[in-house]
């Protein structure tokens, strides 16, 4: 056989039975072109819909930190002596309050005459701070007078407690009583003639003291800021 003619058969058959480089390369490229698939997870559980939060609590505002009040004792101004209060919350649960009374009336042979200031610091309870306990003092002037009168100056201190109804965003209704003692002192009798009051004598007892009820309060609040 001619050597040239064995060589380009030999070569023939080495080309047919060896992948070329271009080859490998597409072969490769086919191989990386394929799209994979990722297993697929499958949950066990069934579709629910999830639940809605549930709504927060509205905070109750009522009596909270650096709140100021404005009340008025209606107690007191169904008996004729106009009452006044004012009340500072520092804290939620705390509240710091003085209320102020005047009866200044003289009419002829009668005279009804009452000045008093009572300050109070009273302690929040409960989640809404309805509910109250504290301890009020209180001082003041009376003169009580018709055709004989009596006057003379008293003192009382006691322990508060009571409970406050919400009428608006603003407005509260404050039922509460105090209990304790009270003491009179200074007493002094009058009688009226010719458009006058006159000192009779002194009271036998120029004190005189009570247990019991020494504050009732029926008062309307409003929060001022």
């Amino acid at each position: 056989m001619n050597p040239l003619k064995a060589f380009v058969i030999l070569v023939s058959c080495i080309t047919l039975c060896c992948p070329t480089v271009d080859g490998q390369n597409r072969r490769a490229q086919i191989v990386t072109s394929r799209p994979t698939y990722e297993p697929t997870t499958f949950s066990t559980q069934r579709n629910v819909a999830p639940k809605p939060a549930a709504p927060k609590p509205k905070k109750d505002t009522t009596n909270a930190a650096n709140l100021f009040y404005l009340r008025a004792n209606l107690a007191n101004w169904i008996v004729t002596a106009p009452s006044v209060g004012l009340e500072y919350s520092p804290m939620s649960r705390l509240g710091i309050l003085v209320n102020v009374a005047v009866a200044p009336w003289d009419l002829d042979e009668k005279q009804r005459r009452l000045w008093y200031i009572a300050p109070q610091v009273r302690y929040y309870l409960g989640a809404a701070l309805r509910m109250y306990a504290g301890v009020e003092y209180s001082a003041g002037q009376y003169c009580v007078a018709n055709t004989s009168g009596e006057q003379g100056d008293f003192w009382s201190v006691g322990l508060a407690a009571g409970y406050q109804f919400s009428l608006s965003r603003s407005l509260l209704l404050d039922l509460g009583m105090t209990l304790g003692y009270m003491e009179f002192y200074n007493k002094k009798y009058f009688t009226y003639s010719e458009g006058y009051h006159y000192e009779t004598h002194p009271a036998l007892k120029d004190y005189g003291w009570w247990k019991g009820p020494t504050a009732v309060s029926i008062s309307l609040v409003y929060q001022l800021f």
